[in-house]
């Protein structure tokens, strides 16, 4: 398991397409980076951008580990 504090860079764009909720919501653009927050989400772990203070889910696969 990957630990809260870890750096990340998102391998893909992460987005939401719009409904009767919400409009389309991007949560991260590939090559982005920001960091893991947490663990226990359905995806996996709980992620936000550097950019961006509020965490989304996000699997493995969507992101790669830049520093411990």
């Amino acid at each position: 398991m990957i630990p809260a504090g870890t750096r990340i860079r998102f391998v893909k764009t992460l987005d939401a397409p719009a409904n009767e909720d919400h409009p389309y919501i991007v949560y991260a653009y590939a090559g982005e980076e920001g960091v893991v927050t947490g663990h226990g989400c359905p995806e996996g772990y709980w992620v936000r951008t550097l950019t961006w203070s509020a965490p989304f889910g996000a699997s493995e696969k969507e992101f790669e580990v830049l520093s411990p």
